[in-house]
């Protein structure tokens, strides 16, 4: 039977998914109104030796002594003539263009005290150095040890790369499982740090050669030739000698100068063959008002504007290293990130601007803005998204503006009933089947405390199609990390087979309740992991209960025993599965998909939720929907993917979107067809929409 003990974790279970830090949700909240934007950009270089300012150097040494020879020569021979500069050259195509550009978001004047007030139009969204919008709630979700720096941070359509020019190396983050081991990649040549990457595994830098001589290389990150140059083309040393950190960008065909929106190097994949972004890109750009600090940001193919009004503090020195360019975010979206506040040190003579704020602006015109705060700054923003950095006590850590948009789910294959907060034992199995071995089981044990004492269950779960039977108590045993036993089956209660064996059709599940493991006052029966033992095999899983002893929580007598200890193991049960409220209830799910398709193409779209209005919807680990969506003769069965065990927030009131995208058989009929989509675990209600398919 499902004791009280389960049926109050599962309660609690969907009243935490149904609550948590309200005003989190309102923060959030106004990011998942913005999931239809994305991404940031790549931090200014670390102080001490900055890459870009020896560019600058060498740019100016070799400058200057081109000078000295002209001037050597012309005083040679016409010591009275003066030294007259050469004509501008009218060949464009031949002659390198030096970019001389002014940040429109870098208003800060030579006189800082004549700063007029920011006006505050009706339609602009404004930040005030004196009225400080709310922090954003940055969530760690990767932390690398032993770091000196924050190195430079590209995004791409399948990784986070970290640059560091010192070593020369690439890590490679995987965004969707990103406590994976990081892959290393060494690189051939040493970056600047303007940085971008993908689309694919391919890293574009601009790399210094000799004296004024620069290139954007494109580097492989995967394959025969990873960390070898496999495209290039030059670009002007000069203008790139103090561009803005983010100033490399994606266009329709290629790596961008987001300055200039000119195209540097067409796209190539990881072999050096050209290829495409393989989707729609937009660039942004600024203008600056009548006013300082007024700024319109807008998208080229006039889908996107925004107005902005910054009103920094009068002492504020700006940034050293320039403003950083507006950044285009995903799903058309945009990121701006300045500093508002006063210098840190006002009698240094280079002062740091105090104050970060960053502008998460949505396709739609509107935007929010947020402060930056416990160190975290703007790492990167593209297409993909947005990252934040922060270097803390020699911990590298890494969290998102927004949650990941999957493409590929292909690495998530799901089944229902495979999660226990949806077991159950399914009925209409046959009344005898073979014995269950631990290849056919999955085993999942649990633990909850009440009333000062942790106990265990055990959940195992066919994952085979053919049925198969448990009987009797189970063969188990917590160890310790050093796989000592701590305590394990009492053995005469492994004698006592169940009334008739239970037997399990695919995906049903079996019950057995442990009885005591640990206690979650006093410690003690400290554990790692879990054995089970099954007709002469076993199978060890992580469960971690116990702790150490804790003397002053409790008297000598409630400590719990040292050394191997019995559990009272019940056989295996039979059980119904308990009403889980489903988080799809408050929620309204929509399919935004494009009206035609072609037959043997990729068709991507999205599935928009939104939010009643009476509160915030949680989808966790527990409650990420596991779906089926049909195309003419496609169809998959996956789960959705809801940023791992942080879950997604949608507060109330508002939308978010996933990306999801289904390969149509080329041998697919033409003509009208439907795209249906229907979360299985939790269950919901089907949606559809119309697509015709073209060959």
């Amino acid at each position: 039977m499902t004791t009280i003990d389960e049926i109050g974790r599962r309660a609690g279970a969907a009243a935490r998914a149904q609550a948590d830090n309200v005003a989190a949700a309102r923060v959030e909240s106004g990011l998942e109104r913005l999931r239809v934007a994305d991404r940031p950009t790549a931090p200014p270089p670390r102080r001490g030796v900055d890459v870009r300012r020896l560019i600058a150097v060498g740019t100016a040494a070799a400058l200057v002594a081109a000078a000295v020879i002209a001037l050597v020569v012309n005083i040679g021979g016409h010591r009275r003539h003066e030294l007259v500069p050469a004509s501008p050259s009218t060949d464009v195509a031949d002659t390198p263009t030096t970019v001389v550009a002014t940040n429109p978001l870098d208003t800060v004047g030579a006189t800082p005290t004549t700063i007029p007030a920011v006006p505050a139009a009706a339609d602009a969204i404004a930040v005030r150095h004196d009225a400080l919008p709310a922090a954003f709630p940055a969530r760690s979700f990767l932390g690398m040890t032993d770091q000196t720096h924050v190195p430079y941070v590209a995004i791409g359509d399948n990784r986070i790369v970290l640059v560091d020019p010192s070593t020369p190396t690439a890590t490679l983050i995987d965004p969707f499982a990103p406590t994976d081991s990081p892959q290393p990649v060494q690189l051939d040549v040493s970056t600047t740090g303007y940085v971008a990457a993908g689309p694919g595994d391919v890293l574009y830098a601009v790399v210094q050669g000799d004296v004024a001589e620069m290139s954007l290389d494109a580097i492989a990150l995967s394959g025969d030739r990873a960390g070898k140059v496999v495209a290039s083309a030059p670009v002007n040393g000069v203008a790139f000698a103090e561009a803005p950190a983010n100033v490399l960008g994606h266009g329709a065909d290629g790596i961008i100068d987001r300055r200039t929106g000119a195209t540097l190097l067409g796209y190539v994949d990881e072999t050096g063959a050209p290829t495409s972004i393989g989707r729609k890109s937009h660039v942004v750009s600024a203008t600056t008002g009548p006013a300082t600090g007024d700024v319109t940001v807008g998208d080229p193919d006039g889908t996107h504007s925004w107005h902005l009004t910054i009103d920094r503090d009068p002492t504020s020195p700006g940034s050293p290293d320039g403003e950083p360019l507006p950044a285009p975010s995903s799903h058309g979206g945009a990121v701006v990130w300045t500093t508002v506040g006063p210098p840190d040190d006002s009698t240094s003579d280079n002062p740091t601007a105090t104050e970060p704020v960053v502008a998460v602006l949505a396709a739609d015109g509107t935007g929010t803005w947020y402060s930056l705060t416990d160190g975290w700054k703007v790492a990167a923003s593209d297409l993909d998204g947005t990252i934040l950095a922060r270097l803390s006590g020699g911990t590298l850590e890494f969290a998102r503006l927004d949650p990941p948009q999957r493409f590929d789910f292909l690495d998530q294959p799901a089944q229902p009933h495979q999660r226990v907060a949806f077991a159950a034992t399914i009925a209409g199995a046959p009344l005898t089947a073979n014995a269950c071995t631990l290849d056919d089981l999955d085993v999942v044990p649990t633990a909850d405390g009440a009333g000062g004492t942790v106990y265990g269950t055990l959940y195992v779960r066919n994952k085979n199609d053919q049925p198969c039977a448990v009987d009797g108590a189970p063969d188990v045993a917590l160890l310790d990390g050093t796989g000592a036993v701590v305590s394990s089956s009492d053995p005469t209660l492994l004698d006592h087979p169940s009334t008739a064996p239970l037997v399990l059709v695919r995906d049903s599940w079996a019950v057995a309740q442990l009885g005591p493991v640990a206690s979650n006052v006093c410690g003690g029966n400290q554990s790692s992991q879990f054995k089970v033992s099954l007709a002469g095999a076993a199978v060890t899983v992580p469960f971690d209960v116990g702790g150490p002893i804790v003397p002053d929580q409790c008297t000598p007598s409630g400590y719990q025993p040292p050394g191997p200890g019995t559990l009272a193991v019940q056989p295996f049960e039979s059980f119904a599965a308990v009403e889980v409220p489903s988080p799809l209830d408050q929620l309204t799910i929509a399919i935004d998909a494009a009206t035609s398709a072609r037959a043997g193409d990729v068709f991507k779209y999205d599935i928009v939720m939104t939010a009643s209005t009476d509160g915030p919807v949680e989808l966790g680990v527990d409650t990420c929907p596991i779906f089926t969506e049909t195309l003419a003769t496609a169809s998959a069965q996956l789960m959705l993917n809801c940023n791992g065990s942080d879950g997604i927030l949608i507060g109330a009131g508002e939308s978010v979107r996933f990306h999801l995208e289904l390969t149509i058989p080329a041998n697919a009929a033409a003509g009208p067809a439907t795209l249906s989509w229907t979360p299985t675990e939790p269950a919901g209600a089907e949606v559809t929409t119309n697509v015709t398919i073209n060959t």
